[in-house]
Formats: structure tokens, C-alpha cells, sequence
């Protein structure tokens, strides 16, 4: 539902994902882009040029702070 509502606020969506099973439907849904997390080479360029306004996180566990701000500039 955040894909649906990021992109009807005119928002450029990326998802993050820990896998691929998910990026057919993050892109039916709207997103934009779609970036496995567990792949270094893919998240690179988001460290680089860290495009990030609003993080929402959906996971159902605790979360390593530390582990989503490798990839993204907060």
C-alpha cells in the first residue's frame, strides 16, 4: 500500500527487498525501481547518490538500524 500512496503523491518509488520474489508486484504496484539488499552490487549506487526523502519499513522483525543506512544516506 506505501507504493500505491508514494505514487499517488507523485513520489519516484524504489523498493527494497531482501530477494527477487517480490519485484513483479513492487512494479505492478508502481515502484519505480527495485533494489535487492542483500546484493552489495546493487544497493553501490544508492550509497553513491543517496536519493532517500522518506524511508518506510515493512519488515516483520526487528530491524539493524545499522544495516539499512549501509546502502542509504539519512
Amino acid at each position: 500500500m506505501a507504493v500505491l500512496f508514494a505514487k499517488a503523491m507523485g513520489c519516484s518509488v524504489t523498493a527494497y527487498s531482501t530477494s527477487m520474489a517480490k519485484a513483479e508486484l513492487a512494479k505492478q504496484l508502481g515502484a519505480d525501481e527495485y533494489i535487492v539488499s542483500t546484493d552489495a552490487a546493487a544497493m553501490a549506487p544508492a550509497a553513491e547518490d543517496p536519493k532517500i526523502d522518506v524511508l518506510i519499513v515493512t519488515i516483520n522483525q526487528t530491524a539493524d538500524p545499522s544495516k539499512v543506512r549501509e546502502g542509504i544516506c539519512l
